[in-house]
């Protein structure tokens, strides 16, 4: 594929979940949320991976046989879209990045700026996402539950965003 081509559609990807400004101050975190592929152990998870992957035919019929895994980044995004589009929108604002955010947060790397990025720090907690190596209220995963009555490594993330929403909103 071409690589300004995956740049702009990286850069699209990007915009969906914040400003330019916020954008360009995170650059260095979402470059590696983008190089590092999504990979689940719970079947279901697998769906997480498909919505990140419609996004490619979403920003264009170029990427539709994009062969690429999956990565974390168009992950999230396809998730905090799935949030909002099915969930939680009611049509006048578009809450996308506040969804995308808050999964940063539950991960504890939302204030991981250019400024202060510590990618081998960044790089353990992603793995640890990924691997479910998190706490059982998912402090660390991509949704925290405070006082969770259940174990939420053993959920789906779909699950999981279920418990979050209705425990928070």
């Amino acid at each position: 594929m071409d690589n300004q081509l995956e740049e702009l559609y990286f850069n699209w990807l990007v915009g969906i979940v914040c400003n330019k400004r916020r954008a360009s101050e995170y650059s260095e975190l979402f470059y590696l949320l983008y190089s590092t592929e999504f990979v689940w152990s719970i079947e279901n998870d697998m769906n997480r991976a498909a919505d990140g992957i419609d996004l490619r035919s979403t920003f264009s019929d170029e990427l539709r046989g994009w062969d690429k895994p999956c990565t974390v980044l168009e992950m999230m995004v396809g998730l905090a879209k799935r949030i909002e589009d099915s969930i939680m929108g009611d049509g006048d604002i578009d809450n996308t990045p506040k969804w995308f955010w808050e999964m940063l947060k539950s991960m504890g790397i939302d204030q991981e700026s250019n400024k202060d990025f510590n990618d081998e720090y960044v790089a353990n907690i992603i793995d640890a996402m990924l691997c479910r190596d998190y706490d059982a209220d998912g402090m660390g995963s991509l949704f925290y539950v405070d006082n969770a009555k259940e174990d939420l490594r053993e959920l789906e993330i779909w699950s999981q965003m279920c418990y979050w929403l209705n425990k928070n909103y």
